[in-house]
Parts: structure tokens; sequence; C-alpha cells
């Protein structure tokens, strides 16, 4: 049976989709793994990954349909099916996507106003569907740890699960989409501090399962 793991906010901005592609790319490497884009019409996530020429360590389904996004649950030839959601609570199919997965993985910078707007999303759109859910701070300036610690405390304070990791913003993620390749292939000036942040995040993921 697979596990099938949404990432998802209801705004643009947060490092989603750099999220769902890094995960898939170090899952892929030991697990199989679908990453499905449902973030019709830009399809982000398909334009990284065939820039790469599809040589990324995973399988890639586009879809918006909410009518088959609401059957993800019977996919069992991955054992990860990641998901990659439109920006928008109204959105159809991530509605539908809500309805199909194991859990949510919700992306968010780490300043009062992304906080904010993530706990709406949370009260009115997640916690209603009763997924295992899980924030991530994200696009975190090394400099400015204190933020996050500070958005984790709000968080807690709120009875929000979040991950202990959390991803800092590196320069290297710009230019990835249009190479094709994931974090864990980059090569440069802290590529390899970037990718440890994405490992660990992939460990406390599954940890939780295990």
């Amino acid at each position: 049976m697979s596990k099938v793991i949404a990432v998802a906010n209801g705004k643009g901005g947060t490092g989603k989709t750099t999220t769902s592609v890094s995960l898939a790319s170090i899952l892929g490497k030991k697990y199989k793994t679908l990453l499905v884009d449902t973030d019709a019409p830009q399809y982000s996530a398909s334009y990284w990954i065939k820039n790469g020429e599809d040589r990324m360590p995973f399988d890639l389904a586009q879809e918006s349909d909410p009518n088959l996004l609401r059957q993800l649950k019977n996919v069992d030839d991955y054992e990860f099916v990641i998901v990659d959601t439109p920006p928008s609570r109204d959105s159809e199919a991530l509605k539908a996507v809500l309805t199909s997965v194991d859990c949510i993985i919700l992306p968010t910078q780490a300043s009062d106003l992304d906080v904010q707007a993530l706990l709406s999303t949370i009260h009115s759109l997640i916690k209603p569907s009763g997924v295992i859910y899980r924030a991530l701070l994200t696009q975190i300036d090394s400099r400015s740890i204190n933020e996050a610690l500070a958005a984790q405390q709000a968080f807690i304070e709120e009875e929000i699960p979040i991950f202990s990791s959390f991803i800092r913003n590196y320069k290297i993620y710009k230019n990835l989409p249009s190479k094709g390749i994931s974090i864990t292939e980059a090569k440069g000036k802290k590529s390899g501090e970037a990718a440890s942040d994405y490992k660990k995040l992939a460990q406390e993921l599954l940890s939780a399962w295990q």
C-alpha cells in the first residue's frame, strides 16, 4: 500500500514545489516513488523535471481531475506518492487530494503574516478534513534563526504539529528548475547544507511511520 503525502498551502511562494521535488528525489533513491503534479495549468514541478529530461529517481504524473485525485489511495505500484498541490484554498483539486492522502506537509515562511495565513488555512480547510498534518518552516534566513524559533513557538502554542526540521534559504535553489536537477544533485556553494535540510526532513517523515 502506497503512503500518499500531499504538500500544500493556500498561498504561493512557500516552497511547496521545491519541497515536493526534493522529497521525491530523496525518497526515490531508496523507495519506488511517484510525484503527482496537480498544479494546473502551470505544472511547475513538471517543468522542473522535464528540463532534466526525466532523469529524476522517481516517476511523474500530471493530474488535475478531482474525480481521479480522489482515487490516489488506490495507487499500489509505488511505496510513496508525493502530491504537489495548487496554491489556492478554493482549488477543487486540492479539496479532492485532501480526501485521499495519508498526511499533509504544510510549508510556510516564518514571517508573522505567513504563519497567520497558514493557521487560517489549517483551521478552515486542513483540520476539518481529518487528515494528519504537520507544518514545515521553509526559506529560513540562516542569519535570522530566532524568527524560525518564534514561528515554531507560535504553532506549538496553537497546538499545531510542526516538523523540528526546517529548510534554510540558499541561492542555489533558484536555478534548480531550469537545470532540471534536484538539490541532492546540485553542485556549488552551500549545496551540501541545502541538501542536508531536506534529508533531515525525509528522515523525520520516515521515522513518523516506523
